[in-house]
């Protein structure tokens, strides 16, 4: 089998895989309470079948696993803090000390 007659099928599971959301919504769900409810896909050892979270706990655990913004490394002799600085922002522009947030707020 060639390459070029397994590409389609490759370039299809990774559009799938890419696609996909990090969490099945058919596991997820609210309590009465008005709490996260996390579905396991099977019972852990002590029977629980789900975990509950308070919203926002729920929301910093699900984005934990990004990787933290990584910050350009050179000697001090050569780029400033504020070079530095503007590095940072410069790929983080959400961030306030942005340029592109500074264009917004002007």
């Amino acid at each position: 089998m060639g390459e070029t007659e397994s590409s389609p099928g490759r370039l299809e599971q990774l559009r799938r895989y890419i696609a996909r959301p990090p969490l099945p919504s058919e596991r997820l769900s609210l309590s009465s309470k008005g709490k996260v409810l996390l579905g396991l896909r099977a019972p852990f050892r002590d029977e629980a079948t789900h975990f509950m979270f308070e919203h926002l706990v729920f929301i910093e655990r699900l984005a934990a696993p990004a990787p933290p913004l990584r910050l350009p490394s050179c000697p001090a002799t050569e780029c400033s803090r504020q070079a530095r600085a503007d590095a940072a922002t410069s790929h983080a522009p959400h961030l306030p000390g942005s340029s592109w947030a500074r264009g917004l707020l002007s």
